[in-house]
């Protein structure tokens, strides 16, 4: 519904501009009253971990984890002292070949206490950041939701999880206590062929900026049918949760932050997550995002009465 009330029913071939708009629009075009989605069956896959040097990521991607038949995919770099940004665990789901047996159901293992804890302990210093860089690669692998049927219990190395159990989770670890502190959550892309460079050039950023990082993830982004489309082609995302004082020195110090890793991105023909938080400088917007004019005036387009908005258009619009 727009802000006139008339209701359109868009798609990527019926009204492709109001579509790409609403689906990349921030709610800034209207409201969806209903929304048709696709879904997949749930099925067993066969999760594999595995640590490597970050700089061997991009040609086993390429080479290896591209090609071969995984389903789900993503990265976890060290955020330890020795290690920062450089020791990578790789986490793979592929299809759990000739899995006959029924699939378990949902279980709730989210962790929620112990990922909540070695997250507070990474803030006390070096050693609480070592010791949570461990908890990750030993410990917590031990209470991975595998699940084993009978046909395959004699297969101490089996690890299975299903599509559903490995994406679900509980966004309880993520809330914090402490009252000093909040939790910042940042994601960069760059072209695929340009992560090395940009990991180095993000450490040096975080590390100048003395940023206690809780975690970075690296993960997979293709193009989608929107405006102001983060990724253009194929790229890689780095995801950082930072923590940060609630102080208004903390967030002078975030926004510099902020805006130096904006640079960096940058340098590597890289684009940035807008809605997190409002510390990009308009300059540094319309370089990553050059249909950003054009993006507002499209806002302007399907709502001339201005009645949908929010702080990133209050900002930046």
């Amino acid at each position: 519904m727009l802000s006139d009330g008339s209701v359109h029913q868009v798609s990527r071939e019926r009204e492709p501009e109001l579509f790409a708009s609403v689906m990349g629009g921030y709610g800034l075009f209207g409201i969806v009253l209903e929304a048709q989605l696709e879904v997949v069956p749930d099925v067993m896959y066969q999760y594999e971990q595995r640590t490597i040097d970050y700089q061997q990521f991009p040609q086993l991607f390429t080479q290896k984890l591209s090609q071969d038949p995984y389903r789900l995919m993503y990265g976890h770099l060290s955020t330890a002292p020795g290690s920062f940004l450089k020791e990578m665990l790789i986490y793979t789901y592929r299809d759990a070949t000739g899995y006959t047996d029924p699939i378990a159901a949902l279980k709730d293992t989210s962790q929620v206490a112990p990922t909540r804890f070695f997250l507070n302990f990474a803030k006390t210093g070096a050693l609480g950041q070592e010791v949570k860089w461990f908890a990750e690669k030993k410990i917590m692998p031990l209470f991975r939701p595998c699940y084993v049927p009978r046909s395959q219990a004699l297969q101490a190395e089996s690890c299975l999880v299903s599509r559903n159990q490995a994406l679900y989770g509980s966004l309880g670890a993520l809330k914090t206590k402490l009252p000093a502190d909040t939790e910042i959550l940042q994601e960069y892309f760059v072209p695929q062929d340009r992560l090395v460079p940009f990991i180095d050039s993000a450490r040096q950023v975080l590390e100048q900026h003395h940023a206690v990082v809780l975690n970075a993830s690296v993960r997979v982004v293709h193009p989608g049918d929107i405006q102001l489309d983060y990724a253009s082609h194929d790229m890689f995302s780095l995801v950082l949760f930072i923590d940060q004082k609630v102080t208004p020195e903390g967030d002078r110090q975030m926004t510099s932050l902020t805006q130096a890793m904006v640079d960096a991105t940058a340098r590597q023909g890289g684009t940035f997550y807008l809605p997190y938080q409002l510390d990009y400088r308009p300059d540094q917007l319309q370089h990553a995002y050059p249909g950003v004019k054009a993006f507002f005036a499209l806002k302007r387009k399907y709502d001339p009465a201005q009645l949908f908005t929010n702080e990133f258009y209050a900002a930046y619009g």
